[in-house]
């Protein structure tokens, strides 16, 4: 099933760093392991699709349920996991979460970086926002920092 066929308010907006009791029962109590085979499957599966995202604490796989105690790993963490997948065996959101990435924003051509040390006229405020850095080899020596927005995700302009 695709996340564009599930209501919003179905989707849980998980957070990396942030700990979270997962967890899943079946309706009207019908068995979710039927056997030993059928769990271990499960905790295969697991660590096969989420454990490369996920540090797990602890886990109880009951017959008509589970629990989770999990911690979403950090986005660099994350992303690490991805770039070392060939383009090629990227699954659809990990190809999506690439996209997001830009190894060198300095040649990113949807960003005004550039213009900032271009001569060529521009509608940007150049003059103002290099003064606020002190001069545009401030601002190259600020942008060459290596950059840790954690914290600062509510101050970002992305999806």
């Amino acid at each position: 099933m695709k996340d564009e066929h599930i209501p919003k308010n179905h989707l849980a907006q998980l957070h990396a760093d942030y700990y979270y009791h997962v967890y899943n029962r079946t309706n009207n109590k019908e068995l979710l392991f039927r056997n030993d085979d059928n769990r271990i499957l499960f905790l295969e599966k697991y660590k096969e699709y989420l454990q490369d995202y996920l540090h797990t604490y602890a886990y109880c796989l009951l017959d008509n349920h589970f629990h989770l105690l999990v911690r979403i790993r950090s986005m660099p963490e994350i992303y690490e996991h991805v770039q070392n997948i060939k383009a090629v065996d990227r699954t659809a959101p990990q190809k999506q979460l690439m996209h997001k990435l830009v190894k060198d924003f300095t040649a990113y051509q949807w960003s005004s970086y550039r213009a900032f040390l271009s001569e060529k006229p521009t509608s940007l405020e150049r003059t103002q926002v290099l003064d606020w850095f002190g001069g545009k080899q401030h601002f190259v020596e600020f942008h060459q920092l290596k950059a840790d927005y954690n914290g600062m995700e509510d101050l970002l302009i992305e999806d």
